[in-house]
């Protein structure tokens, strides 16, 4: 579209400078030819009249022409030329510097007017909450036996969603088998509060099982429909090898608060982040991030420069190239990896298919919030079951690929917490037009980036559009299985891969690109 629109204009410019030349050279030797047969000085003066008519329009005209288009653009979408936008729709955003690190960016006061020690958090599941977790799955238990829905063969079943016998055996894992003590207990472990700008942050704090270790720190960030319950396993592998980590609910998540104005979206998450972390005494990270925890990550890596040591991502939203020279590299490469992943991006049916929670939770987040329901648990479990099996080997049955009660422990989170209408708020704040979300995904990162490839993700981006995006992508590899929820199905795997991401930079060297 834009090369059809570019070519017409050409076109209309060329027309323009044509009929242009013709009236400089051909008006005034006409007028000139009139004036002397008639002999008629006024007719001369209004032949020069017209020549400065015609010349002064037609200039005026290839200026609007030529213009147009960058003044749509900069109506409609200011964010394209660095603007901020003429009228502003949404909530103030924090003063911060997309180029500044973070002590550039934190005015002393505010930070001393926010800041307060962290304080241990602990929750309890009361008698209560459990009489009416097994009254909610009885009511719903009876439906599902009686359904009689869709038959699907087993290689389709999740076609049109959750399907009914699938639920009936989470619902009924749920109610007799899952420990809800255990979870209680391995929530609580670990887990802080801290106040950031008059806002409770929630999360979970784990020292090196190697007391003498001085490895710097990892901050771990979630998505959606994630959690600090979902990072769990990764979390305890990176302290058995020496890292000491820090895995905060994001702002709307768990029980970490967020603002009850429009606006606080992942720019606004980033910078709570990196004052948790400068709170925490923590100077000197890494990040290792998934799903919109990636998004959070790399507005962060723009921001705190000199605190960030490294940022890895296991999930990456890659646009095509501007240069035709990467997606000819995609196709036609050597990398089986960029063929296959290229192959799927360009599958709109499976794209919109995959996509169809995103553009409810988008567009009206409080609708899908309150349909679905804080409290009401087969909900929440029908809504989330869906993405951790079409997100992931959709051969293989959820049993196969997790732990059913570390999953049961993920959902449990959304529904103790009563956080699901919040949390999807992320998506309508995350995508509006006014976001930094969106103009984070195209912008070129100054700290080293890292990449691990899942086979089987929702959306994966191929290789050679990575390579070809990042300047500054040291270390990049291709996970042997796997979807979007890589710290529950291979933490071992995600974790050793990550380690050799932070071992190029365990002196602070900070290696060129092309040590790749």
């Amino acid at each position: 579209v834009v090369v059809v629109v570019v070519v017409l204009i050409v076109v209309l410019l060329l027309v323009w400078y044509i009929l242009l030349l013709f009236v400089i050279i051909f008006v005034p030797f006409f007028c000139h030819f009139s004036s002397v047969l008639i002999f008629s000085i006024e007719r001369f003066k209004m032949g020069i009249i017209a020549f400065r008519i015609a010349l002064y329009g037609s200039i005026a005209f290839s200026l609007a022409l030529f213009y147009c288009p960058f003044l749509i653009m900069y109506f409609f979408e200011p964010k394209h030329f660095g603007l901020e936008p003429i009228k502003s729709w949404r909530a103030p955003r924090p003063q911060y510097s997309m180029d500044g690190s973070v002590t550039d960016l934190q005015d002393k006061k505010v930070l001393k007017k926010g800041f307060s020690p962290p304080d241990k958090f602990e929750t309890k599941v009361t008698s209560e909450q459990r009489e009416t977790l097994k009254s909610q799955i009885d009511s719903r238990l009876t439906e599902l036996k009686t359904d009689q829905g869709l038959k699907l063969p087993e290689s389709q079943l999740y076609e049109y969603g959750t399907p009914a016998s699938v639920l009936e055996q989470f619902a009924n894992h749920w109610k007799n088998k899952y420990d809800i003590d255990r979870f209680e207990k391995e929530l609580n472990l670990d887990m802080y509060s801290i106040t950031v700008d008059g806002m409770r942050v929630v999360f979970k704090h784990t020292k090196p099982e190697n007391a003498s270790s001085d490895l710097p720190p990892v901050l771990l960030l979630h998505g959606w429909p994630g959690s600090t319950e979902e990072l769990r396993p990764l979390r305890k592998h990176l302290a058995k090898k020496g890292y000491p980590v820090v895995s905060p609910s994001l702002p709307g998540f768990g029980w970490s608060e967020i603002p009850n104005k429009p606006g606080f979206g992942p720019a606004e998450m980033a910078v709570t982040m990196l004052k948790l972390m400068y709170m925490l005494g923590y100077r000197d990270y890494y990040i290792e991030a998934s799903d919109w925890g990636a998004i959070v990550a790399q507005i962060m890596g723009k921001l705190g420069k000199t605190e960030i040591r490294g940022v890895y991502l296991n999930y990456i939203i890659c646009p095509m190239p501007q240069n035709l020279y990467g997606i000819v590299q995609a196709k036609y490469g050597s990398n089986e990896q960029s063929k296959v992943a290229l192959s799927g991006m360009m599958d709109m049916g499976a794209m919109i298919g995959a996509s169809g929670y995103m553009h409810q939770q988008a567009t009206y987040p409080e609708t899908i919030g309150f349909a679905v329901g804080n409290d009401n648990a087969i909900s929440i479990l029908s809504w989330i079951l869906e993405k951790y099996q079409v997100w992931s080997d959709v051969s293989k049955p959820l049993e196969e690929k997790y732990d059913i009660d570390q999953l049961l422990d993920n959902v449990m989170m959304y529904w103790h917490s009563k956080s699901f209408k919040t949390s999807v708020r992320i998506y309508k704040e995350g995508w509006a037009v006014t976001s930094d979300a969106i103009k984070t995904i195209m912008m070129q990162q100054t700290i080293p980036l890292g990449a691990g490839l899942l086979p089987f993700d929702v959306m994966v981006s191929p290789r050679a559009f990575i390579e070809n995006r990042f300047d500054n992508l040291i270390h990049i590899s291709e996970l042997s299985k796997g979807g979007h929820f890589p710290a529950m199905e291979l933490a071992e795997e995600l974790g050793d891969d990550f380690i050799k991401f932070a071992e190029l930079l365990k002196d602070g060297k900070k290696p060129k690109h092309t040590e790749l």
